[in-house]
Formats: structure tokens, sequence, C-alpha cells
């Protein structure tokens, strides 16, 4: 049976790693999840504040590609710390609502120690319809913490991967994440990207979070767009890609 589920995560999600030396750090498909195996509050490694009777989905419409089992953010305050992932840079998951007009909103961190937590992103509203999600970590990061400050409706929670690179976002069964290159740069970068991310929004931050350029492209699946930053500080930045289906980051140097 484990041995089943390792398969059904690998072909999920090996099929961007195929050109590259990527590795797998942390995946779970919450697919043995139900209030007995987390009755201590823990599950293979995770650590889960809400454990009740009714904290997970059996259906295949509230859960990811690996369905048909889903963890549930059902409580406000609900809160989940992923086992140690050292090595990871990426982090990816899919999450779905189940509420229209909510104003809830989801949370995700990273930490070096456990102990002192850096927001990667909050989510509001929650998309009611199911989609993957992907970002980048900050150096150092050894944990990953979810929390879920609910207002109404509920989140479902599934496909739980961790990597030291880019991974590909399963749509059916894979679609590739946008192409980004080069990447260190010289200030003119070309972006290109599947369907999934056909119309989405680029969204270029510096370290602090501060958002330094933004474009909407409607035909990126069609026409490689240039997306000159020339003019920007050399450094490191977080580019992150947001379609309706999906979101993706990635950091950036812009050097001489």
């Amino acid at each position: 049976m484990l041995m089943k589920k390792l398969l059904l995560i690998i072909s999920m999600f090996c099929a961007g790693f195929a050109a590259s030396a990527q590795n797998f750090i942390i995946c779970e498909d919450f697919n043995a999840y139900d209030s007995a195996s987390a009755a201590s509050g823990v599950f293979n490694g995770f650590t889960i504040s809400y454990h009740s009777q009714f904290s997970f989905y059996t259906s295949t419409q509230s859960s990811g590609l690996s369905g048909p089992n889903s963890y549930k953010f059902g409580v406000d305050s609900a809160t989940m710390i992923s086992p140690d992932i050292t090595g990871a840079t990426y982090v990816q998951f899919w999450m779905k609502g189940n509420a229209t007009n909510s104003g809830s909103t989801f949370y995700i961190y990273d930490s070096p120690n456990g102990s002192n937590w850096s927001l990667i992103q909050s989510i509001n509203p929650v998309n009611t319809t199911g989609m993957y999600r992907q970002y980048a970590l900050n150096p150092g990061a050894a944990f990953i913490k979810f929390f879920y400050d609910k207002d109404t409706g509920n989140v479902a929670f599934d496909d739980f991967c961790t990597a030291d690179g880019p991974m590909s976002v399963g749509e059916s069964p894979v679609s590739t994440t946008p192409s980004i290159f080069p990447n260190p740069s010289n200030g003119i970068i070309t972006i290109s990207a599947s369907p999934l991310f056909s119309n989405c929004k680029v969204t270029v931050m510096n370290l602090l979070g501060k958002e330094v350029r933004s474009v909407v492209y409607n035909d990126l699946n069609k026409v490689s767009k240039s997306l000159d930053l020339s003019d920007l500080d050399k450094g490191i930045y977080i580019m992150r890609c947001k379609s309706e289906k999906s979101e993706f980051t990635q950091r950036i140097i812009l050097k001489d």
C-alpha cells in the first residue's frame, strides 16, 4: 500500500523533474488521513491542531489528483505544521474553498527552526475551484505552517509536496509551470507558459515583499513575452505568475 502511494505521488509530480536533478523532500497525499490516524494531533510528521471526526473529505470533488481523500481546514485558527523539509526550496499543494464571498484568509509561513515564522503568502479569497499553488521558500526553511483564519466556509487541502526546485503543476495529468529565462539575467527576461497560465498576472517583488513591477498577460501560452527589468537594482527578486487555475513563484537574479 505504501509503495502504491509513493508511486502515485511520483507519477503526479515527477514529469517536471526529468530534465534536471531536482529532488523531492517531503510529499503527502493525505489518502490515509482520518481522525483516528491523527488522534494525537500528529499525522505522518504533520502537527495538526484540528483533527476531529469532521477534519477530512472523502470525495474526488474535494481532493487533488491523488484523491479521493483530503484534509479539511474546518475551524477558525486551524493550523498545520509540516515535518522537517530541510533542503526544500519550493512547496506545492492543492486547495479548494467551499464558500463564495468568504472573508476567510489562508496563510502560509516558513521557518528555519519552528519558532520564528516568515509569511510567504496570504490567500483571500480562497478559490471555490480547486487549484494547485506553488511558492518559493526562504533560504534555510525547515518547516512550513498553514493557518486558517475562518470567517465562513472550509478549505480542502491535498497533495502537499516539497522539492529543491520548481515542480510541474498537476492538471491532466501534468501541466508545466511557466518558463522564465535566462536566470540569472541582465534584466531582460523571457516568459512562456502552458494553457494553465495563459491568462495570468505577473508580479515582481523585492525580498522585502514590495511590488516593483506588475503586468497582465492574456495569451502567454501562444506568444512568449519579454519583460524588461533592467531598470531595477541588481539582486534577488521573487516573480509570481498567478492565473485563475494556479499560482507559481520563482526567485530570479538580476546581475550586471
